[in-house]
This record gives structure tokens, C-alpha cells and sequence, in this order.
């Protein structure tokens, strides 16, 4: 969780601190404003002002802005101005991990209905924050699409990439790669069209931290360093500070422990220069487990030591857990197993008031590696198969595979030695690879080589024993491999058998694919959107042809990259059905309307749908339907849950299908799109065993005009 907070760091300086370009006498100049305020407003707002300026200039007197926020927020009546301030100072609270405090801050303003009626948007979206990172409660998708919502209504894009970020973080936490990084893909997308580069930098650095948090080392150290040089453009000595510490973490979790000391040389510089000894405290980590790494253990004791004393001032119980838990690594290193064990007795102890699973990992792996040296087999097998167990993605998974194959080698358990060993070194060999070209991240090839020989050494052992057994086995093993190559035999026809099946599976799925990608995108839409937008320039409406280009380049952009996916978000589905409308409406000149019916609850949900589904049916009504002909044309888009089913109705009021005039063109186009539909439906139903189908009804049966879709998939989520 709080790798997660963390990367909140950086949300919440976005949310209270401007892109600074100060001059030299800026402190003075506010110090001055607050002793000479004639207003309490005015007082609070140039203190909160000065707190902000102390965050990127002087870390010392930031820390003592903190206390007097506090104090002036339980002295003033006002509850709008105590709404701020105990925004500032929870803030302040979450950057140095003290969760506790920052929660009774948040609590107040929850209770705050006056400041919440004021700073609505604000508090929503720090809800949002807490909600999505801390509780991980029912509300957090609420708040966080409430934001979203009325941020794109408002064209706040440095808000949305906030709210993105949020979102990502949940997922993140919730170790759904693909969707948190899908959403911090979208926050930079956001980023890049907001107002200011901080917005950008610090989207690109979230983006790292997603990616490293996922072992994805090349695209994490890629965006580090593009936040590295935004900030250095913008000579942002706070924000410079965390870049450089980010890519030592990264060059160390690698084990290139050169480049790790030169990049937490860097760090040091700036944040000395900040008098922010918060930040000397967490590179003082790293800068021990660099020694001890070194085996110099009286080095990595003292730095540690330091560490430890300064978040305990703090209370910032995960970086207490990790000083103590490299203070029990330094004491297993010098064969004092009791005083380890209490070290790491008392990590666990920090690591779960933080809810730090994948920390406890670690502590684990640390307390099984202590009782294999210590020669107490039992106790290591109980916490190195404790990580395995919970079903742990953490990345020191691999270090316990390795320990595991040790310990079963010792056992002389040779079978799962060797399976452990394997597991091992296929994690070690993917890291390897993902960080081919790095000159940061690069593992060397004797450390692949050393744990090659160490594999085959294992196998010649095991080789060996089956060997001997094999002296001792009797004619019945000779029926038994008969016995085991027919039914292998057997399985293998089964498998390749089913493979086939599979393979015309997928080449069906393909076809398919292309086909509704020629369906979405045909000629005769772009080209008359490409008209469109000429219209627009003929008739000197610039900002009509650029709302109209950026939309249909979105729209396009969405097209190609989710048509081949079976499965998409119904959120982005929707953003999918937004673009074409409004693209159409634009292009026919505001001739038709459409309304969207969703049942939100599918949206917090993270409900799927299949890709542009509904696209083809939509195109009919306006095109064919001749809704644009029409004084009062609308289209009614409803999706909603029906008997464990997603039920999506395309409804339209137009000419119907007998009186698109029956033409061979409009024939062909129909029966194209309805075939390519059944088929997806079909495939649907074949996969997931569900009864999905296509209705279509003509209302002119019913001596009314116009047309109804009825669209029935299997209801399927996002975390399922």
C-alpha cells in the first residue's frame, strides 16, 4: 500500500503547489502579507501560501509550517478556513506517511458540510484519494468517476489526469496490472493537454512507479528519466531529489549497486539543499542496504540506526518496518539469530498496522533465510512457504524460490530442489530481458551463468539418485513406460487435437476482427467526416473544426487500438459510443439528438462489454434510419444488468428499415453488420457457455416508425 501512497506524494503537490518561479525575496514578501493581513481569510490563505513555497524551498521550515496550520486551524470558528487548512495539513501528513493523523483530518472535513458545500470539488476529489488508496471502499469508484465526470464536462484535464492517476494507484494495489496501467497511460494522455507541466512531470512519474512496481524495469527507468529531465527543465530541486532516488531504487532492486550509489549521491544533493532530512532518512535506507549489501555491517548499523530515529518522530510505521528489518538482516549476517528475530518480529509488527503485504514478504523470505542458516529446516520451510501460499506477485518471489530450492536440497528433496531452482531462474532470465539496452538496469551474464551451473549441478545429482533406484526397480516399470508413452501418446493427439480447434478458433476470431474493423472503419464515414471538417475551415470556423478534428482522431485512435480485443471497459465503450455520436452530430449539424441510459452500477463495477457492438446498429439509425432528415430524430442507448445478462437496447425513431427504400447498397451494408454481430455473439456464447442473441424489431409492424436492437452478452468484470 505504500508504494502507493508514495506516488500520492506527488497527486497532492499537483493539488496545493503551483508551478513555482519565485523570486529570491518571495518568503519575505509573504511574511510581510500574513503580519500585515487585515482579514482572517487573507491571514489563512497566505500561511497555506507560505507552507506550499516551504515544500520545494526549505524542508526544515516546512516541517514547522505543519505545527502552526494545526494550531491556527483549532483556534479559528470558521469552519470554510478550517476546511483548508486541515486540507494543507493532511496533505502534509500523507507525504510523511503518518496515516493516522491524516485520516482525522479527512474525518473533519467529512463532518464539514459547510466546506464541503464550498470546496466541492476539491474535497471530492481528495475523497477520491483516500477512498481509492487507504480504504479501498465501495464509494472510491463513485467519487473518482463523479470527478472524472464533471472534470471532462468542464475541460479540466489536469484534474482528470489526477483522477486517472487515482484510479490507477487502486488498481495498482489491487495487483491488476494491465488496468493500472492502462489508467496511467491515460493520465499522461490527459497531462499532456493540461495547463502545466508539473501535471505532465508528475503523470510520467507515476507511470514509472506503476511499471517498477510490476517489474517492468526498461519502461520504469524509461519514464523516470523522462521525469527527470521535465523537472531539470523546470529546475524543480524537490521534485529533481525523487527523481534521482526513484532511479537508485530501481538500478538496486536490479543489483547494480555502482549505479545506485551514484544516483543516491545525486538525491543527497538536493535534498540537503532542502534541509528536508525526512528524504536524507529514506536514502539513508538505501545507502545501509548498500552496505550491508557490501558486508560492511558497522556502516549500514550507523546509517540505519540514523533512519529508524528519524521516522519514529514521525510515526511513519512502514519505513519503520523496513529499518528494522534490515537491522534484522545485519544481525543474522553477524550469527545473532535472537536479536534478528526480535528485529523482525517487530517489522511485521510495523508492516502490518501499515497493510504492507508485499513488505511482509520480504520479512519473510528474511526470517526463512535466518533459520536455513541457523540449520532449523522446519521453521524456514514455514515462513519461505508462507509467501508462496498467500499467492504472492511481490518481486521477492523469486529470491524465495531460490531459498526453497536450497532448503529442499538440503533435505535432499532433489525433485522439488530442482523445480524451485527452475522457477528461479525463469524469473531471473525475464528480468534479464526486460531491461536488454538499459545501461542502468542491465544484469550481468555471470549471474545467469553462476545459477546455470548451480541448475546443472542439481540435476547431475539427481540423475544419479534415479539411478540407483532404477538398478532396483523390476520388469514392472518397464510396463509401466509402455503403459505411460501410449497414454502420453493419447494425451498428445488430444492436445494437438485440441489445438486445431483452437487455432481455427482463431483465425475465425481474427477474421472477425477485421471484418468489424472494415465495418467501423469504412471510406464513406471518414471521408465525409474529412468534409466536415473542410466545411468547417471554409466557413471560418476554426474552433468548430478543431473541437470536430480532435474528437474524430480520438474516435478513430480508440477504433484501432480496442477492435481486436474481445473484452473491453464499459467506461471506455462508452467514451467509444460518445465519440461517434457527437462526431455525427457535429457532421449533420445538430439535426438529431441521443440519450445514454447506463446503470452506473455496471461502471463502479467494472463491467465488460465487447468491443463496438453497438457502433454498426447506431451508424443504421442516423445513416439509413434518416434520422438526420428529421426535425426531431433521436436515438435512445440503454445498457443495463438483465438476469445475470448485459442488456443493451439501441432504439431510434426513424424511417425503419422498410422505409430505407430496400436499396441493394443499404441491404448489403445491413445484413454485413447484423452477420458480423450473430457471429461475435456465437463465438461469445461458445466460449463462456451462455445464451447471448440479437433481436431486431420494426416499430412500422406496430404502425409506428422507427427501430429496436435488443443486444443480450454474458455480464462479465473487470477483477473476475
Amino acid at each position: 500500500m505504500y508504494k502507493g501512497l508514495q506516488i500520492l506524494v506527488f497527486l497532492f503537490l499537483v493539488l496545493h503547489v503551483p508551478v513555482f518561479n519565485f523570486a529570491q525575496n518571495k518568503e519575505e514578501l509573504l511574511l510581510r502579507e500574513i503580519s500585515s493581513s487585515k482579514t482572517q481569510n487573507s491571514k489563512i490563505n497566505k500561511l497555506i501560501e507560505l507552507h506550499n513555497y516551504y515544500s520545494t524551498t526549505n524542508r526544515q521550515k516546512w516541517f514547522e509550517s505543519i505545527d502552526l496550520l494545526n494550531k491556527e486551524a483549532l483556534k479559528i470558528e470558521s469552519e470554510e478556513l478550517k476546511g483548508k487548512l486541515f486540507l494543507s495539513v493532511g496533505s502534509a501528513y500523507l507525504e510523511l506517511g503518518n496515516i493516522s493523523d491524516f485520516k482525522k483530518c479527512y474525518e473533519l472535513n467529512i463532518a464539514n458540510k459547510k466546506f464541503l458545500r464550498f470546496e466541492d470539488n476539491h474535497v471530492q476529489r481528495q475523497l477520491a484519494i483516500e477512498y481509492l488508496v487507504i480504504k479501498k471502499d465501495a464509494l472510491a469508484s463513485n467519487f473518482s468517476l463523479k470527478h472524472i465526470a464533471r472534470a471532462k464536462k468542464n475541460k479540466q484535464n489536469r484534474f482528470i489526469s489526477e483522477a486517472y492517476i487515482s484510479r490507477s494507484l487502486f488498481f495498482m494495489q489491487s495487483q491488476l496490472k494491465d488496468s493500472a496501467i492502462y489508467y496511467a497511460n491515460l493520465a499522461t494522455d490527459f497531462a499532456k493537454r493540461s495547463d502545466t507541466r508539473i501535471c505532465l512531470a508528475l503523470s510520467l512519474h507515476h507511470q514509472a512507479k506503476v511499471h517498477f512496481f510490476f517489474r517492468n524495469y526498461l519502461e520504469a527507468i524509461n519514464e523516470e528519466f523522462k521525469f527527470l529531465y521535465l523537472v531539470e527543465e523546470l529546475d524543480h530541486t524537490y521534485f529533481k531529489s525523487l527523481a534521482y532516488r526513484s532511479i537508485a531504487e530501481i538500478s538496486f532492486d536490479v543489483g547494480n549497486f555502482d549505479e545506485t550509489t551514484i544516483y543516491l549521491k545525486k538525491a543527497t544533493t538536493f535534498s540537503t539543499r532542502l534541509s528536508d532530512f525526512y528524504e536524507e532518512a529514506k536514502l539513508k535506507i538505501y545507502f545501509a542496504k548498500l552496505f550491508l549489501a557490501r558486508e560492511n555491517l558497522t556502516k549500514a548499523n550507523n546509517t540505519i540506526s540514523e533512519a529508524l530515529a528519524t521516522f519514529k518522530t514521525f510515526n511513519n510505521y512502514r519505513n519503520l518496518g523496513t529499518c528494522t528489518n534490515v537491522l534484522g538482516q545485519i544481525a543474522t549476517q553477524e550469527s545473532d539469530y535472537e536479536t534478528a528475530i526480535h528485529y523482525f518480529n517487530s517489522a511485521i509488527s510495523y508492516f502490518g498496522i501499515s497493510g504492507e503485504k508485499q513488505e511482509l514478504d520480504l520479512v519473510f523470505n528474511n526470517l526463512g533465510k535466518l533459520y536455513l542458516q541457523k540449520g532449523d529446516l522446519i521453521q524456514a520451510e514455514l515462513y519461505l512457504l508462507k509467501v508462496v501460499s498467500q499467492g504472492s506477485k511481490s518481486s521477492e518471489l523469486s529470491q524465495n524460490y531460490k531459498l526453497l530450492s536450497e532448503l529442499y536440497f538440503k533435505k535432499n528433496q532433489l525433485q522439488l530442489a530442482y523445480n524451485y531452482q527452475n522457477l528461479y531462474l525463469s524469473i531471473l532470465e525475464y528480468n534479464a530481458l526486460s531491461t536488454v539496452g538499459s545501461k542502468v538496469l542491465q544484469l550481468t551474464e555471470s549471474n545467469l551463468r553462476e545459477e546455470r551451473e548451480r541448475l546443472i549441478s542439481y540435476q547431475k545429482e539427481s540423475i544419479q539418485a534415479k539411478e540407483m533406484i532404477t538398478i532396483q526397480l523390476t520388469r514392472q516399470i518397464f510396463i509401466t513406460v509402455i503403459f505411460a508413452v501410449l497414454l502420453l501418446f493419447l494425451l498428445f493427439f488430444l492436445i494437438f487435437r485440441s489445438r486445431q480447434n483452437k487455432l481455427k478458433q482463431s483465425q475465425k476470431e481474427a477474421e472477425l476482427s477485421q471484418s468489424l474493423l472494415r465495418s467501423q472503419m469504412n471510406p464513406h464515414f471518414i471521408f465525409n467526416a474529412m468534409s466536415g471538417i473542410q466545411s468547417y475551415i471554409y466557413s471560418h470556423e476554426p474552433e468548430k473544426s478543431s473541437q470536430f478534428l480532435v474528437n474524430f482522431s480520438r474516435l478513430i485512435r480508440l477504433i484501432l487500438e480496442n477492435s481486436s480485443k474481445e473484452f473491453i471497459p464499459l467506461e471506455l465503450e462508452l467514451e467509444i459510443i460518445e465519440k461517434y455520436l457527437t462526431t455525427q452530430k457535429m457532421r449533420f449539424e445538430d439535426r438529431f439528438d441521443f440519450k445514454l441510459n447506463i446503470d452506473e452500477l455496471l461502471i463502479e463495477k467494472q463491467a465488460l462489454i465487447p468491443p463496438m457492438i453497438t457502433q454498426p446498429f447506431i451508424e443504421n439509425a442516423i445513416e439509413h434510419g434518416q434520422l438526420h432528415t428529421l426535425i426531431d430524430g433521436c436515438i435512445n442507448i440503454s445498457i443495463t444488468e438483465e438476469n445475470k445478462m448485459l442488456q443493451i437496447i439501441i432504439s431510434d425513431n426513424g424511417v425503419g428499415r422498410k422505409g430505407s427504400k430496400n436499396t441493394k447498397k443499404i441491404k448489403s451494408h445491413n445484413s454485413m453488420a447484423i452477420d458480423i454481430t450473430r457471429e461475435r455473439i456465437r463465438i461469445i456464447n461458445q466460449k463462456y457457455k451462455t445464451k447471448g442473441n440479437l433481436k431486431i424489431r420494426d416499430y412500422d409492424e406496430l404502425n409506428e416508425i422507427g427501430t429496436e436492437v435488443i443486444i443480450k452478452i454474458p455480464l462479465k468484470f473487470e477483477n473476475n
